[in-house]
């Protein structure tokens, strides 16, 4: 099953001006200067490797669209700016030949639908387009917005088959292979999330939902329960939301992770940013969350991430609890090889294995992570058991080869000064930074 974001911003599309772009372009050559860099090798990697993503990409620019995929079936989640990205795609990719388009519309506020209009499957004969809402009125709010005097394509002009059908919250109906269930939700004039399940995987969609820590919190957390990916509404800080947003119909990334580790959630996608926060201001947001998640983390791993037009998640790839360990002798170290994911279920074989180690004499323990995917807190705590351990043995730990994301969660959760971490190989096997 994949997950693809065509549209992921809030309440209006946000524009990219000469004055951001060129300010991306200052601060990444500053930081290229800082490295001295000499030739376009040396370029690519330090794009690819060490500007933050605000930098060498962006959070993208249109309202929600989310595509939800697994071999031939697909749902679309709302139908803002996005949807025109996917409409052209479409055509592309199945050479103007006829489809069945479903969509899940979450409300009508203007940002969740203002992408229909331009969606170009619609101009087309042979396609069929069906609009699934729990809300009373749903053909008559698209009706008014391709209307005079506010479009001149009338939605009756319209060429594909378009056709409306009500859902309601609480009830399973299967869609295009998925089976799906709508739940309603606090924002005004009433949202409505779904979740869809299919093959074993599962998905939450719950964009335009206000969270304010009372007893509805259980019933989100049986909503969300063991989601594979919860993609979660978090406009505003906290703050924002229980203070001058109030009533505003939206929410935080602290409660997207409150609730999705009560809810066993194995990713939490940030969705539905607000507007007016710039790409550095979002990758600030998912350092924060990922640290939240760590100091608030119940013992499951969760994996964090921020909605951009473009993403593309693959559930096969978050599923977790795989890793493997493969240990060998390198003179007068052990070298531990990892790959995969580091968290609450395989942390405790990864801790086992080096304590008999350390139990078998073992002062000098290497752990090459070129192949770790991921690292939870679970993971962190065996990681500096056996540091602890071997400290008292007058012995080290040392790793090498951490991913940008595995970095980051050391730096965050400070570990990155407890444990040495080295660049190389050959630097860890030797003790040199």
């Amino acid at each position: 099953m994949i997950v693809r974001f065509w549209g992921a911003k809030g309440s209006l599309p946000s524009s990219m001006n000469s004055e951001n772009v060129r300010g991306r372009i200052k601060s990444a050559l500053e930081l290229a200067l800082a490295k001295g860099l000499s030739d376009v090798g040396e370029i690519d990697a330090f794009i690819d490797k060490k500007l933050p993503f605000g930098l060498r990409g962006t959070y993208g620019t249109n309202t929600p669209c989310v595509e939800i995929r697994d071999g031939d079936d697909v749902i679309l989640c709302d139908a803002g700016t996005g949807l025109r990205d996917f409409g052209n795609h479409a055509l592309k990719s199945r050479d103007g030949k006829p489809d069945h388009y479903h969509i899940l519309m979450s409300h009508f506020h203007w940002d969740h639908m203002q992408g229909f209009p331009f969606f170009a499957p619609g101009l087309i004969p042979g396609n069929r387009i069906t609009i699934y809402s729990c809300h009373e009125g749903a053909a008559e709010a698209f009706a008014i917005q391709h209307s005079a005097p506010f479009f001149p394509i009338d939605f009756k002009d319209l060429r594909a088959e378009v056709a409306f059908v009500r859902l309601y919250p609480g009830e399973t109906r299967e869609i295009s292979g998925f089976q799906i269930t709508p739940k309603s939700q606090v924002h005004p004039g009433i949202s409505y999330g779904y979740r869809l399940q299919k093959g074993g995987k599962s998905v939450v969609y719950s964009t335009d939902s206000e969270h304010r820590g009372d007893k509805a919190a259980q019933d989100f957390i049986t909503f969300f329960d063991g989601a594979d990916f919860l993609i979660f509404d978090a406009q505003y800080t906290l703050a924002d939301a229980w203070t001058a947003k109030m009533d505003w119909g939206h929410s935080s990334n602290l409660i997207g992770v409150e609730l999705a580790q009560k809810a066993g959630v194995k990713h939490l996608c940030l969705f539905h940013s607000d507007p007016v926060s710039t790409d550095e201001t979002l990758d600030k947001v998912l350092a924060d969350t990922k640290r939240l998640a760590l100091l608030m983390d119940e013992g499951g791993p969760l994996e964090v991430s921020v909605a951009y037009d473009g993403l593309v998640v693959e559930l096969s790839q978050i599923s977790g609890g795989k890793m493997e360990i493969d240990i060998s002798k390198e003179n007068e170290a052990v070298l531990v090889t990892v790959k995969g994911r580091m968290d609450a279920v395989t942390s405790p074989d990864f801790q086992e294995n080096l304590e008999g180690l350390v139990a078998n004499g073992e002062r000098r323990i290497v752990v090459d992570c070129q192949g770790l995917e991921y690292i939870s807190s679970a993971g962190l705590r065996s990681i500096l058991i056996i540091s602890k351990s071997l400290k008292n043995e007058q012995g080290e730990l040392a790793l090498f080869g951490l991913n940008d994301m595995v970095r980051e969660v050391f730096e965050i959760s400070g570990f990155s000064t407890v444990i040495p971490i080295h660049e190389s190989r050959d630097g860890a096997l030797g003790g040199k930074a």
